[in-house]
């Protein structure tokens, strides 16, 4: 497998660096802090394989922030380790089937239990570990987003202030629940920041 490093100029956002994996595009946002000491930890955009293999896919992959849920959980696991501290204990996912096993939604087709990041509970898309449709086997590990209307958007919440201030007190609960670090606060803002709504 090729491994080379792309040029600098093919992220499309500059707090974001872009890898493509056989044609599929994902963002890891810069200011991931080093595991429990905040420090950025600055990442290198690469590209593995010829992006000309595979066509790139129409649809986005799951964008939602599992790498700060994942660096939560490790924090959590070191303070259970050196002090007895119990870790957070969300609530499991639940089926809505079991021949065939699904996972049950909620009304915008996000999955219910588990780790409720803003990203979930103040969605502005429907993000699933599903693959798009007619992608490769290798894109379809990032599962898929369908971002929401403007006019969706607006229906939810009314405005983009409104918005912000929603998602924003989500954050600081799931960050006094132990599920995000505090050092992750600022970027997972500056995404909600980001978010389009009409004028």
């Amino acid at each position: 497998m090729e491994l080379d490093e792309a040029p600098a100029e093919a992220a499309l956002d500059p707090s974001a660096t872009f890898r493509t994996l056989s044609g599929c595009t994902t963002a890891e946002h810069l200011e991931d802090s080093n595991v429990g000491r905040g420090r950025d930890v600055p990442r290198r955009r690469l590209r593995i394989g010829s992006r000309r293999r595979l066509p790139r896919l129409h649809d986005p992959v799951n964008p939602g922030p599992q790498h700060n849920v994942a660096q939560a959980a490790f924090v959590t696991f070191l303070h259970r380790v050196d002090d007895g501290t119990q870790p957070p204990s969300p609530k499991p996912f639940t089926l809505s089937s079991t021949t065939p096993p699904g996972l049950t939604l909620d009304t915008h087709g996000n999955v219910v239990g588990g780790v409720r990041t803003p990203a979930v509970d103040r969605p502005v898309s429907t993000s699933s570990g599903a693959p798009p449709q007619g992608s490769s086997e290798l894109c379809g590990l990032f599962g898929s987003t369908v971002p929401f209307s403007t006019q969706t958007l607006a229906a939810l919440y009314g405005s983009k202030a409104a918005y912000v201030a929603s998602y924003t007190a989500d954050l600081n609960r799931d960050i006094a629940a132990r599920y995000i670090l505090p050092t992750d606060r600022a970027s997972l803002l500056a995404q909600a920041a980001r978010v389009s709504f009409p004028s």
